[in-house]
């Protein structure tokens, strides 16, 4: 079960962090996985560790560099990826961020640069795809990564939430539209992640919060990258081919315990 011989996934975001999880996880499992980031060192890197990693499943990495956050280079991502691999089966957008600031101290730019961070890429890889996807006939899967915060209150964090709110919104509408090209569109929710990106938005106080943290998930823990890897590739198999339009929600029980606000 959970095999992904003869697939291929890109992976945005994927050239460090709970990105670079995904990507080497679907490669172990036996796909074709496009790393995707900006830093063509990065990414280099981040395909040699991916390529390290598979173990004889007859999964690879390539990688193309890129900033998703443009249009038509997302579009030329698919086309290399085609060029390259001949198809899209998967895709997994991860690209996102976000910074910590009170919502009536944030700039227009913050605003903006943030949704278009998180969901600008969204739109941006997910309508090529889809549009492949389509011409190929086949159907295919897409994965977004949304976030716990999309509903959990987070102090500081309003565009940050909005932004991952929206991607759920998204997920459902455009899932109930490529259904009929047996595409699946689903999100996975991933609560308190431990990874570098995480350590940066917060790094004076991220000890701290870890604790206060794990006190609201029920297994009074952060969780790992492998964690929502894990859950990707579900999504990705065939084991998943009647689930769209959900949201897998990896959060340790943060929905359980969760209180009213999680203030600094």
């Amino acid at each position: 079960m959970f095999e992904l011989h003869g697939k291929v996934a890109i992976v945005s975001g994927s050239s460090y962090g709970m990105g670079l999880s995904i990507a080497e996880t679907l490669a172990k499992q036996g796909a074709k996985v496009v790393v995707v980031g900006r830093k063509e060192h990065s990414v280099n890197d981040a395909v040699a560790k991916v390529n390290a990693s598979v173990n004889g499943s007859g999964g690879k990495a390539i990688g193309i560099p890129t900033d998703v956050l443009v249009y038509e280079k997302a579009r030329e991502l698919v086309d290399k990826t085609v060029q390259e691999l001949g198809k899209v089966d998967v895709l997994v957008n991860v690209v996102g961020g976000g910074f910590r600031k009170m919502f009536i101290d944030y700039t227009e730019k913050d605003w903006d640069d943030l949704i278009a961070l998180n969901l600008k890429s969204v739109f941006n890889c997910t309508q090529p795809v889809a549009r492949q996807m389509i011409k190929q006939g086949t159907g295919g899967s897409i994965i977004n990564i949304s976030s716990v915060a999309a509903w959990v209150p987070d102090h500081t964090m309003s565009a940050y939430s909005a932004s991952k709110g929206a991607i759920n919104s998204l997920t459902l509408t455009i899932a109930q539209e490529l259904g009929q090209n047996n595409i699946r569109v689903n999100c996975i929710a991933p609560g308190f992640i431990e990874t570098p990106g995480a350590r940066e938005l917060s790094p004076d106080t991220f000890d701290r919060l870890k604790v206060k943290r794990a006190a609201v998930t029920s297994l009074n823990r952060y969780g790992t990258p492998q964690d929502i890897a894990a859950a990707a590739v579900y999504l990705a198999s065939d084991e998943s081919t009647f689930m769209t339009g959900r949201e897998l929600s990896i959060d340790g029980g943060v929905g359980v315990k969760f209180p009213h606000h999680l203030a600094d």
